[in-house]
């Protein structure tokens, strides 16, 4: 049974071939007839011409100062600029006729988005290429102020750190230096000369001042004390003797008497106020005069000469070194910190550690029009003009057909 049906289908297709090869003429001129208006089609239809670029979106480079790596940053998000671009050319102009040109596309690179794919029909190919150029060109041009503002931005840093290096070199080293020496150059040596001359010459004053209060402010005072006590007992025994009478002949009147008696009282009042006055002088020597001269000297030598020695340990030990570290500190790490961030902003500047968006290898253009399709045209017109024509006669076969096996 399965091969009658094959056997059927041989049968139909022959005679389907018979009818198509019977009407071969009709089916010639409709398929001519196709071809023409092809050609016709072809032959005044505008021709679009296309046009392609590579664009790569501008950049610029930096330098991470912790890792050393260099860091490629886009002027602009590629996507962004692609769907901006998209935007402007694309949706935006879809309903919109006569224009001589066409964006058909614009899309990132998949591997390295920073590279985008522009494809342009123009009416002639002066046109296409001069699309593309001048959408290129304002995008250049808006990312070339993003560019000057960052390079503005670089060289406004390099000035900021050309001065902090003036200010460190000339200002917070040199203070430093000046410090360091002022320390060695004056304020050791004053101290010094001051340590020296409080041992050679304050101190042996003060000591030789308690000494001399000691061994003769003190001695002259004992002696004028004893000196007066012999002058007090000398007038008190030669009143006593007055007033006895034993030295005092009969013949003396009354009168010369007084007058020694008024003497010796005078000798002896004057002993006595002596002997009082000598006393305070003792006192005050004992109880102000000798402890100030004592603590002055043992102020000298534990307060004084002491603080100073202290001092000067104290600058040796930790101010000065300080210092020092600090200069050290300044004239390497800080230093050299300045010099590698100058260094690689200075880097940043060069011109091939940035670029504005540009195309790249230049526009590609054909010298031939790409639409209309000439070939396929033809094609496609005489597949269907043989595909019509065959349709049709097989049809009006048919029908003819029909009609005379009805008669």
């Amino acid at each position: 049974m399965q091969q009658n049906y094959c056997e059927d289908d041989e049968i139909d297709l022959l005679d389907l071939a018979k009818k198509i090869w019977k009407y071969k003429k009709q089916i010639c001129i409709v398929t001519c007839g196709f071809i023409a208006v092809g050609l016709l089609y072809i032959l005044f239809a505008t021709p679009w011409y296309k046009a392609t670029a590579l664009v790569e979106i501008g950049y610029y480079k930096e330098t991470n100062p912790q890792s050393g790596l260099v860091q490629e940053f886009s002027l602009e998000n590629p996507i962004d600029v692609t769907r901006k671009l998209q935007t402007h050319y694309i949706d935006l102009l879809k309903n919109t006729k006569e224009l001589d040109y066409e964006v058909k596309k614009i899309d990132n690179v998949k591997d390295n988005l920073k590279f985008i794919n522009l494809e342009v029909y123009g009416k002639s190919r002066n046109i296409a290429v001069g699309k593309i150029s001048k959408i290129i060109e304002l995008l250049a041009k808006e990312h070339k102020n993003i560019l000057d503002a960052y390079l503005e931005k670089v060289k406004s840093d390099v000035e900021n750190v050309n001065r902090q290096l003036n200010y460190l070199k000339n200002n917070r080293i040199v203070s430093v230096e000046q410090q360091i020496a002022y320390i060695k150059n004056y304020q050791i040596p004053r101290i010094d000369r001051s340590i020296k001359y409080m041992q050679e010459m304050t101190i042996p004053a003060a000591k030789k001042d308690l000494e001399a209060i000691n061994n003769i402010s003190m001695v002259a005072i004992d002696d004028n004390i004893k000196l007066n006590n012999d002058i007090l007992q000398k007038y008190q025994k030669n009143l006593d003797e007055l007033q006895s009478g034993r030295k005092v002949s009969s013949a003396e009147s009354t009168i010369s008497r007084q007058i020694l008696e008024q003497g010796y009282y005078s000798q002896i009042l004057n002993a006595k106020q002596n002997l009082i006055s000598l006393e305070e002088q003792k006192n005050l020597l004992i109880s102000q005069t000798i402890p100030n001269a004592q603590n002055r000297l043992d102020r000298l030598l534990n307060v004084d000469l002491e603080n100073l020695q202290s001092d000067r340990d104290s600058i040796m030990t930790n101010k000065l070194p300080e210092l020092q570290r600090n200069l050290i500190n300044l004239q390497t790490s800080e230093l050299n910190a300045l010099l590698e961030k100058k260094a690689i902003l200075e880097l940043s500047l060069k011109p091939y550690n940035y670029q504005n968006t540009h195309i790249v290898a230049g526009i590609i253009a054909s010298d031939y029009p790409d639409r209309p399709k000439k070939l396929i045209i033809l094609v496609i017109s005489m597949v269907l003009g043989l595909m019509i024509s065959a349709f049709v006669v097989l049809i009006y076969d048919k029908f003819k057909a029909g009609s005379t096996e009805n008669r």
